[in-house]
């Protein structure tokens, strides 16, 4: 199918039909059609992007295998000799700055083990410009870490829908072009999210009940 085809298919479909289909496109696929099929049927394209979202996360939400589950190694794993290897493969991709391999490679490691933390840190990735390489670093985290989900949008009913479902290390790409200023449940969930007392959210489950989400 052309690339013209594929722009045009949504004319010929349900609303319900396209948001599917667009769920399922690659992020350069649904940049190229998202703003002709928002003015298609008088969607504000960000209110598009969202209607997407919810999409993928129902989708996640019917499927058994959402994220990858590693099998522990057969044997005892030196911590050490692991700690040193994974230092060698960051470094190997990545020009970092000072003290910051050291922190990068044990946020990794304690993805496995988080119920063990009352507190547990945010890893924040920042560029000072463009082609920095914070692409490539969160390649490696979602390679690395435990039962990862990188996500470059996702709303907060997807949150604490994904979290509550698989409990994944998750990943949130170009975070700051979609919450800062403009999405205040967003940013109190992830802001209260690093400890288990403030970790859960209230919301209506269904018709008639209720109850909070970790």
């Amino acid at each position: 199918m052309s690339l013209e085809d594929k722009q045009a298919e949504y004319l010929h479909e349900t609303t319900e039909e396209v948001i599917q289909r667009l769920s399922k496109l690659s992020t350069m696929e649904y940049e190229l059609q998202r703003v002709k099929a928002a003015k298609h049927f008088n969607f504000r394209p960000s209110a598009l992007d969202k209607m997407v979202v919810e999409e993928q996360v129902n989708e996640i939400a019917t499927t058994d295998e959402i994220v990858k589950v590693d099998e522990p190694h057969h044997s005892t794993v030196d911590g050490s000799e692991l700690l040193d290897e994974m230092s060698e493969i960051v470094s190997r991709y990545m020009v970092l700055p000072k003290g910051a391999l050291t922190p990068i490679v044990l946020w990794i490691v304690s993805t496995y083990v988080y119920d063990a933390f009352n507190i547990y840190p945010k890893l924040g990735v920042i560029s000072p410009e463009k082609r920095c390489g914070k692409s490539t670093l969160l390649d490696i985290l979602g390679a690395f870490s435990c039962k990862s989900i990188l996500s470059s949008n996702i709303t907060p009913s997807s949150i604490f829908r994904v979290v509550e479902k698989t409990k994944p290390t998750l990943l949130i790409d170009e975070a700051d072009t979609f919450i800062a200023g403009r999405n205040d449940d967003l940013i109190g969930i992830i802001n209260s999210g690093h400890t288990k007392r403030t970790a859960s959210v209230i919301r209506t489950v269904g018709e008639d009940r209720s109850g909070p989400h970790k």
